[in-house]
This record gives C-alpha cells, structure tokens and sequence, in this order.
C-alpha cells in the first residue's frame, strides 16, 4: 500500500502550494474568488433540507388539487378567448393556439389526487400537515417557480456531495503525480542535451535543471524552473547549466518532446517575442488526462447548471462554458443585449444556441423572456422548442414571414421606449420595477436565427433583404433598453453575410474552429479561430473585454425536453402582440426607418426629374441621416442593373444622363393597362347591349 503524501508536502521539493493560479498574480483577489466559488461545495444543513423536502410535497399536492379544481375554468377561458379574436381579429395567429391549448386540455384531464387515511387525518388535526389552497393562477405560477427552484437546490446539494468525494481523490492524486511528472520532466531536459557535464576530483558529475516551485489544481500542476536565487548578502547565483537558456526549455520543439514524456499535454504561458511573460519566472504546466489546453474536452450542461446562482436572476444569467480554471463563463443578458455564434459544422454552434434557449426556458417564465426562433435551414434543430409558452409565434422558416415580422419588432421597440418615456424609465428593467401590476410589465423578446448568412439567397429580392437588415440594424442599434436581444448564428461572419452595422454592435462573440484566415480575421481581427483544436464545443470567446476559449457545455436532447416540460409548468400566459402594419405606416418606419431602393426612385423622380445623385438625395431632410452616400449608390446601382422600375401606376427605364443616370418615363404599367383594357371592354359591352335594346324597339 502506497503511504499517503500528507497535504503540502512533497517527496521531492518540499512544501508545494494546492490551489495557487499558476504563473499569474497569486495574490489577485478576484482570480481567487472565482476559482474558489465555483469549486465551493454548496451543501444543505439536515434541518433545512427535510423542511424544504416537506414544502415541495406540500407544493406538489396544492398544484395537484388546483389542476383539477380549475380545469373548467381554464376550458372556458380558452373558449372566451377563442369567440373574442374571431369577433375583433378573425385572422390572428393567436386563435390557432388558444385552439391547440383547448384540444391538449380536453386530452389530457387532470385525476383528483389521492390521499391515504392517514394523510388525511394528519390534514386535519395538524396545521404542518395542511395542503395549502391555491385561489389564482397567479399565484399557482408563483408556486410553479419556487418548485423548480427548490428542485434546482436539491439538484446542487446532491452534486456538491458527490463534488467533496471527487475533490478529496483528486487532491491526493495531484500530490502523487507531482514528484512523478517533475522527474519526467527533468530527465527529458536532460536527454535533449539542457545539461552539463563537469568534473570534480577525478569525478564525473552532471548539472541538470531544478525544479523551484510546483503548484496543483485539479486540473493540472505548473512547475516554476529554478533560474537563479538571491543570497542573503545580495549576491545573484544562476542554477541553470552552463549554455542553457529559459527559452530553450519552454520553446514549442522542447515542449513536443516533454509531451511524448509524460503521456499528458504540457505547455507553457511564455512567448519568445514578449519577454514580459518571463516577469514572474519560467513555468511548465503539465495538464490532466481529458484536458487540453487546460479545457475540458466535453463538459455536460447538467454539470455546469448546477452553478446558477438564483440571486442573479434578475440579471438572466446563462452558462456559456467552462474557462481555465473550471470557471464557469456566464452571460448576464441584461448586460450584454446581443450575441453572436461562429463557427463551421460541426464547431458546436447550434448545440451553444441551444444552451441558451434551455436555460432561459427553465429558469425564467413566459412572463419575464419570449423567443422568436427563426430556423431558413428548416433542420428541425429547435423543434424541441416549439411546444414552450415562452414561444411568441411558431418557429418562422420562410423568408417572407421574416421580411413581415422584422419590422412589427422594430415597431414594438418604438412603442416599448415610447411608453418608458412617458414614466421617465431607464430601461425595460427600470420599468418593470416600477409596475406593480405583473400582467402591465414588459417581458424580455430574443430574436433567434440560425444560419443568418442565409438570408441574402433566400430572400426574393433586394427591398426585401434591405428590410430585414435595415430592421435587425435598428434592433441592434437602439432596442438594448426595449429588452430586444438578438441572438445570430452563423458560419462566418463577413461583411457579405452579416453587415457591419449589425456585426459593431454585438457585444458578446463566441467562435468555433474556422477553416481559413479570413474567417477568423472577419471575427476577431486575428487568426486565432483557425488554429482552435478540433474538438467540438470549443470556441474563443470575446465579452468586449478579454479574449480567451472555454468549453461550451453539451446540451442533450432528453435535457431540453425536460427545460420544456419545466416551462409548460409555468402556465398558460397572454401572447405577445406585435403591431400590425398599418401601424407601422401610420408611425413612418417603413417610409423613415426602412430606406430601400425605392425609395431613392421615388425621391429622384419628384425632386430631381429623375436624375439620380446620391449626394443632393442624400442631403434631403427625408433621407435618414444614418443612410451613407455609399449606401444611397449601391441603391442606385442596383437601379441601373435592373434596367427598369415601376413607380405611380408608370414604368420607368434608366438612361445615361452625364456621368449619372437618371429614370425616364416611358410608359403605363401592366397594372393601369390591365385596368384601361378592363374598362373598354367594360364600355363595349354597354355599347353593345345598348344597340341590341335599340333594335329590339323599333322590331316592335
């Protein structure tokens, strides 16, 4: 039986230091702070975990018996809800659903919950025992939540002791492995000829490297080289062999051979080109087995989950993956309002969207977050979702819907800061704190898509791509404070793809592998995406701050059935309603916000007889000021590459007019022709039904 090595100690080098952030500050308290509280056990006491075992049994029989007791009510309020859009709004979307939720409750009716004898008895007599009576759905979504929060907390405790477990082994195998990868470590230095041989009294010695410090985590050991020390006098002595550099033992060659050593990935922070990665000595950090780069290969969302902490909640966090360290990178939506996903098939970019839908549907009600999930690939990769209240309208995979549906949100983001400046709010936040009445607050609206580079070939024509782009560029642009969040996916995010006045104002950016240069340099202005490991799930992530990878969690197919099921607990909620869009002529956003091709024809030819200048249309009061002269002529290029267009009943063609263009009319529509055709034959008609009346009197 191998003798335990006890906590702090070595074989080799003494005292070493459990925990310690390898080559950085060891003395940064917020480094510290976040490996230290994510790897912190959170345990329940006994005492407060059989008293919220006994509230859930308790919350369970309530919501039992208000199922069945308010199934009636909840059938006639879809029945009223049904009659009332087909009186005021017989073609709204809503009425299929209200339908759809009135068919699922008339399948599946609610059982009366059963109670044994005793139960009973103890109901009666002792007030603990009591089921505690629901009177609204209100307050049944309030308990709905407090259930699955307190289910989330048994879900924690249950992991944090078997974390204590993990964490003891892991401590103990770390200390072993210290001494053994050191050795392995210096007789590999030592094979590549970083020695030196001299002698000594007739004596053969060999001067090999040392080992100053070595640190453990779980995760991996760093070992500090000894380069040289300070005596107590002040003198300097240098340790390392004679014609032996630092660089020569960290540089890439030597950490290969290191690798092939220990049978484990080794590497270190430092660089030939920075010398100030040397300030804090030379390091050699030798990882784990199933780690790379430090990074978990595959990290499970179950595993990371566990982590929420509901004091945030207001503040909708989302685990985006595990850093270094085993910190867990969140994403506070109300921080950052708009993301964007990267990466080639296969990089895990669908399985990250995914991630962040499954934690917004379990962790937060329809009431506080809705989702309009836009999938032109038509995959089925969030078919899961479909069945969630948190859904607003059914997942879009036609274009067309897309071209109708950006603009209402642009218009629900005007409406939305309208109303806030009425009350003097900040922001949505802001607002909803300040509105006590629930069913008068704002929920949070995430626009999903997936594959947005898509958009361009799909869409019919131009007008149609320049609203939806002109539309998703005013959200990203202004409806931070409306709780509008883009959430875009796409492979590559070149300007042809994704324009740029979308792409500036992403605030948070994850990547995964790229295949060339240029799709790294669209992203991140470095080529760093194109030498990510292939490891699926592994990105660079950018807050806007830093840059550095993380693992993206797995999220399973079973797990985001049960984050719906957990949602559809929440309750039935009232939808969401868009403007229409006469309402939106009404407000200007299509002549104002919006500014297409059309436009432009439309203003050169009542301005300017139909010359075409993109300097005196973009000088015009009209003309939005956030419309570019470049854009103005790439709208009028594509004037010139249609030939033709129509515009007040007339087609007009395209004609040189000095070094320009200007439209010329040159004849009626197919529409007015129609029209003039219709009505002659209209005016023939009576004209031949009148002579025919004529001759029918004079035969009598």
């Amino acid at each position: 039986m191998t003798e335990q090595i006890p906590e702090g100690q070595s074989q080799i080098w003494g005292d070493i230091i459990p925990g310690t952030i390898f080559w950085e500050d060891v003395t940064a308290p917020e480094n510290q702070n976040l490996l230290e509280g994510d790897m912190r056990a959170r345990k329940l006491d006994p005492k407060r975990l059989k008293k919220i075992r006994h509230k859930m049994a308790q919350a369970q029989e309530a919501l039992a018996l208000w199922e069945y007791k308010s199934y009636s009510k909840r059938k006639k309020y879809c029945v009223y809800q049904i009659r009332r859009l087909q009186k005021t709004e017989p073609e709204s979307e809503q009425i299929a659903i209200w339908q759809d939720t009135l068919e699922q409750l008339k399948l599946n009716p609610p059982t009366p919950p059963e109670l044994s004898f005793l139960r009973r008895f103890l109901a009666r007599w002792f007030m603990r025992f009591r089921i505690p009576m629901i009177r609204s759905e209100k307050i049944a979504q309030k308990i709905r939540l407090q259930l699955a929060y307190a289910q989330k907390r048994l879900l924690e405790h249950e992991t944090a002791i078997k974390n204590e477990a993990i964490y003891e082994e892991l401590a103990y195998e770390m200390q072993m492995e210290v001494g053994y990868f050191g050795q392995q470590l210096i007789q590999r230095w030592s094979a590549l000829a970083n020695r030196e041989e001299y002698y000594q009294n007739g004596k053969r010695h060999v001067r090999k490297v040392q080992i100053e410090e070595c640190h453990y985590t779980p995760d991996e050991i760093q070992y500090k080289i000894k380069v040289s020390s300070r005596s107590l006098l002040g003198a300097v002595r240098h340790h390392l062999p004679d014609r032996v550099t630092a660089w020569n033992l960290v540089k890439p060659e030597t950490l290969s051979e290191l690798s092939a050593a220990c049978e484990r990935p080794v590497s270190s922070p430092h660089d030939e080109n920075t010398p100030e990665s040397f300030e804090n000595g030379a390091w050699i950090v030798v990882y784990r087995e199933g780690l790379t780069d430090g990074l978990f290969d595959f990290v499970e969302y179950e595993r990371v989950i566990t982590k929420y902490d509901h004091e945030k909640h207001y503040r909708y966090p989302i685990p985006l993956g595990v850093k270094r360290g085993r910190i867990v990178q969140w994403l506070y939506l109300s921080e950052h309002p708009h993301l964007m996903v990267n990466g080639i098939p296969g990089s895990g970019k669908t399985n990250a969207i995914r991630g962040v839908l499954t934690t917004l549907c379990e962790y937060h009600s329809p009431n506080e977050i809705r989702f309009f999930i836009v999938d032109l690939k038509r995959g089925g990769d969030f078919r899961e979702y479909s069945d969630a209240p948190h859904l607003a309208a059914p997942i879009i995979t036609k274009i067309s819907d897309l071209v109708e549906i950006v603009p209402r949100l642009v218009a629900l983001m005007q409406k939305r800061m309208d109303i806030m400046f009425t009350v003097n709010a900040r922001d949505i936040g802001d607002y909803n704190a300040r509105i006590d009445d629930p069913a008068k607050q704002m929920p949070r609206v995430v626009i999903v898509i997936d594959e947005c580079n898509s958009i361009d070939n799909l869409a019919n024509n131009k007008a149609d791509r320049d609203t939806i782009w002109r539309g998703l560029t005013l959200i990203a642009t202004q409806a931070r404070a409306a709780g509008i969040h883009l959430l875009l996916g796409t492979q590559q995010s070149f300007s042809d793809s994704i324009p740029k006045s979308v792409r500036d104002n992403i605030t948070f950016v994850l990547s995964g592998r790229q295949r060339t240069l240029a799709g790294s340099l669209a992203t991140f202005g470095r080529g760093v995406a194109k030498t990510l490991p292939n490891i699926r799930g592994r990105m660079w992530c950018d807050d806007g701050g830093e840059l550095f990878q993380l693992q993206t969690p797995y999220v399973s197919k079973v797990r985001v059935y049960e984050s719906v099921q957990v949602a559809v607990s929440f309750g039935q909620t009232e939808p969401l309603i868009l403007p229409e869009l006469d309402e939106l002529e009404i407000e200007g956003l299509r002549g104002n916000s919006i500014f297409t091709y059309e436009d432009v024809a439309r203003i050169a030819i009542e301005e300017f007889d139909g010359v075409m200048s993109y300097r005196k249309i973009h000088a015009l009061e009209e003309t939005p000021q956030d419309v570019s002269q470049r854009a103005i002529g790439d709208m009028i290029q594509q004037i010139v590459e249609l030939g033709e267009i129509e515009y007040d009943s007339a087609i007009y063609t395209v004609a040189p007019y000095g070094k320009g263009y200007q439209l010329v009319r040159k004849r009626e529509s197919a529409k007015t022709q129609e029209g003039d055709t219709a009505l002659s034959d209209a005016l023939l008609d009576t004209f031949s039904l009148t002579t025919q009346n004529l001759q029918e009197e004079i035969g009598q």
